[in-house]
This record gives structure tokens, sequence and C-alpha cells, in this order.
């Protein structure tokens, strides 16, 4: 919900995505499944089958995670440049932070439901809720405090997300969403007024059209 202040500032409800939006977690699989199969020079893996691009079984993929996650993948990798940066500007300025991810659901997935908010809190990357929801749009409900009244379903007014299930469902859904570039959804025919290649530039846009320009430093 938008909510206008004494400034002239007006406040929202942004939802952001975690893997690939803040944590670059297809790049650091991928690189790492380059490393340990020596395939330095095949072309870029541009889907989440990485196993087939580089000709690999799916357990074996799965071992290369498993060493992802003990390099901490859950815990250490540095965020996306400019990711956190964006998160506590949109907050420095009121915005509402709703983190909704569908990590947490397959394995150890109680453990990374646990090293989630630790990790945010680590790096310092300032949030209103976390949700872990495989549907982004039943996330948006329970962030937000469920329907009230009971026929107004509540709406993020902004959400960034890398998979494109995720963008279409809650665009068709109403919500003002941008899809985060990511090499696996690069091919995907999308509108480039609705493409944003990091959180920072979706946080940039988003005070441009909420706050006054004279609050805003030069």
């Amino acid at each position: 919900m938008i909510i206008t202040d004494k400034q002239g500032i007006k406040t929202s409800d942004v939802m952001i995505d975690i893997d690939d939006v803040i944590v670059p977690w297809f790049d650091t699989v991928d690189d790492e499944c380059r490393n340990q199969w020596d395939a330095h020079d095949a072309p870029v893996c541009t889907n989440w089958h990485m196993w087939e691009h580089y000709g690999r079984t799916q357990q074996e993929w799965s071992d290369v995670v498993i060493s992802c996650v003990q390099k901490g993948l859950y815990h250490t990798i540095e965020p996306i440049p400019g990711a956190v940066e964006g998160m506590n500007l949109l907050r420095w300025y009121g915005h509402r932070i709703h983190v909704v991810t569908a990590r947490g659901f397959m394995a150890n997935g109680d453990n990374i439901r646990e090293w989630t908010p630790a990790y945010l809190q680590n790096f310092g990357a300032a949030y209103d809720t976390l949700t872990f929801a495989k549907d982004k749009v039943e996330g948006m409900i329970t962030a937000l405090g469920g329907w009230t009244p009971p026929d107004a379903r509540p709406s993020f007014d902004y959400a960034i997300d890398d998979g494109y299930h995720n963008f279409d469902h809650l665009s068709r859904a109403g919500v003002n969403v941008f899809l985060h570039d990511a090499p696996h959804n690069l091919h995907i025919d999308v509108d480039t007024a609705f493409r944003v290649k990091s959180l920072w530039e979706f946080a940039q846009m988003i005070i441009s059209e909420t706050v006054p320009a004279h609050l805003i430093p030069k």
C-alpha cells in the first residue's frame, strides 16, 4: 500500500527475491561446475539444468551444489554488488521490504531457513518481513498479513525476481514486478521497461518515483 508522509515521500511495500537478486546463486554454482569439471572453455550456461549443459548427471551436479554450500553459499558468499545497498536505501526512505524466497524447500531446507536470516543480518541487509514460499503470490498474502478486508487481496507495490515464472505470476496478479537479469532468463522476451540489471537499479527507480526530487541528494 502506498502511503504518503508529510514530506511528500510515498512509501510502499516492496518484494525482493533472494537467490540471483541478492545472492549470486546461479553464477556461484556454475563457476564451481566449471572448476570441478575443468570446463572453463564451455559456452555460457543459460538454463537450470546445468548437468545437461556440461554432459554430467544430476547427481554429479547435486554434489557440486553441496560443495558450494560447504564453501559458504548460504553463509559467507558476497552478495551481488549493490544489492544490500539497494535494500537499505529503500528502507532509509521508509519503504517496507518484504523478502520472499522459494529456497528452503529441498535438501537442507530446515538449515537453509535458519541460515537465511543470519546471512541477511551478517551482511547488514535491512528488511521488514521474510517469507519462505514456492508461490510468490501466496507469499505476498502471507507477508502482508492476509486479506484485509476479506474481499481485498493485499498487494506489493513493487517486486523484483529473477525467475520468469514468478515474474509472470506476480504480473498476472497485478503487481508492478521487474525481472532481474540473470543468465537463465536473458533469452526470454520481456519488455526492457520491466527488466533491471541489479537491485540497486531497481531501488533507484523506486526512489525516483516516490521521493520528491529536492529530497534526493545530488
